[in-house]
């Protein structure tokens, strides 16, 4: 149903409205609530304006001048106020389901418990107010508070929400593509099957989000905190990592392809069976990115060049298992048991490798179907810069053409 034109409001009416809210903001016995719905604000300055608890369902904003104004628990539902310049802000807890905020100023603004999914509803029984995707594409919404906000569903595009804090906040199936979530904080927040093409959350807190199914590509995620996250279904691979955090995020085998999750299980059939059952797991150039394989035996198992970037990898049994050529960087091996194993030309960069046992058992060669000799786990070429190596006896390894710096 098509929407009618806003109505017009002189500015003695204005007035005389705001001076009515004012006194029912101190006494609702007393005064009058202001219902500016469905009327046209545009280009108005209402800097620093008390409009708490205001009525404004469908009203015309655009490019409206709410600087420093007090909105908090204002019903805008369905109302437009693209480019309106609302820095400094206050629309806690305010209904703004269905808006149109495109291209508006929210720099430092207050959000906190606000509702941005979207809806429509019919105004007066006859005009549709609203719209069924909020729209928040380019907007500025930098060092702005954002606690529990609702933005489920929300377009996002192009926004900057630099240093925001969005805690526990609700993005579910948001389209966050292009965003700059550069240093804001979303832990326990809510993202999941959010759109991140593009996105920027660098130094970003990710710490116990939900990003279970997120669409990623081209997303930079650098120096990100995911301590803890649900990143299940997350194709890290398009994504840019660095030295993120993900000391908590790891994969469980469960959520893994069905082929890897075979191979796994076998591999521990064909140890516990000493040979008899399963068959030794060969995986070669697999993307196994943040997958929790701490405390399991993968002794004498071919992970050749497998992307291992962030796994968990502590208090696991790697006797005789190949590495080559296997991306680590970031990776957790603390605490685990290496046994002539492989690790020529790995990339172990920003690991740690902290209390990790090296031993030299040739007893276990044959048992793993290895020659004899090669006893030493083999670091030659492989590149540690930033690696923890606390308590590691690399008297037992070979580290020819290794990096350390």
């Amino acid at each position: 149903m098509a929407s009618a034109p806003p109505m017009e409001l002189s500015a003695d009416t204005f007035a005389a409205a705001m001076k009515q809210h004012s006194v029912w903001l101190g006494n609702a016995a007393t005064g009058r609530q202001a219902d500016f719905a469905r009327h046209n604000l545009s280009g108005r300055d209402l800097s620093g304006a008390a409009l708490g608890s205001a009525r404004m369902v469908g009203s015309q904003c655009a490019k409206t001048n709410f600087a420093g104004a007090s909105l908090r628990k204002a019903d805008l539902f369905g109302s437009d106020l693209s480019g309106a310049n609302l820095s400094g802000a206050d629309l806690g807890q305010s209904i703004l389901r269905g808006v149109v905020l495109r291209g508006a100023n929210l720099d430092r603004v207050k959000l906190d418990g606000a509702d941005l999914r979207g809806g429509t509803i019919l105004f007066g029984g006859e005009t549709s107010v609203g719209r069924n995707v909020s729209d928040l594409s380019d907007c500025k919404i930098n060092f702005a508070s954002l606690v529990k906000c609702q933005m489920s569903g929300a377009n996002l595009r192009g926004c900057s929400l630099v240093g925001s804090d969005l805690s526990g906040a609700l993005l579910i199936g948001a389209d966050l593509s292009g965003v700059d979530l550069s240093d804001a904080n979303l832990e326990s927040a809510n993202l999941s099957g959010v759109i991140l093409t593009d996105a920027k959350l660098v130094r970003t807190n990710l710490r116990n989000a939900n990003l279970a199914r997120a669409v990623t590509g081209n997303t930079d995620l650098t120096g990100a905190n995911l301590d803890g996250a649900d990143i299940k279904g997350v194709d890290l691979s398009r994504c840019k990592i660095g030295q993120t955090g993900l000391a908590g995020a790891a994969i469980t085998l469960a959520n893994m392809p069905v082929h890897l999750q075979r191979t796994f299980n076998d591999h521990t059939l064909w140890i516990t069976s000493n040979g008899k059952d399963g068959g030794r797991g060969v995986l070669i150039a697999e993307e196994l990115a943040f997958v929790d394989l701490s405390k399991r035996n993968l002794s004498g198992m071919v992970l050749r060049e497998c992307k291992l970037r962030g796994a968990n990898l502590s208090g696991t049994m790697l006797a005789y298992t190949d590495l080559s050529g296997a991306d680590l960087d970031g990776a957790n091996l603390e605490g685990a048991l290496l046994v002539g194993t492989n690790l020529k030309g790995a990339r172990l960069s920003n690991a740690n490798l902290s209390k990790v046992v090296v031993k030299s058992l040739p007893m276990l060669a044959k048992a793993f179907g290895t020659r004899a000799h090669s006893v030493l786990t083999c670091l030659d070429g492989a590149i540690l810069v930033n690696t923890s190596l606390d308590g590691i006896d690399l008297s037992q390894c070979t580290t020819v053409g290794a990096k350390f710096a």
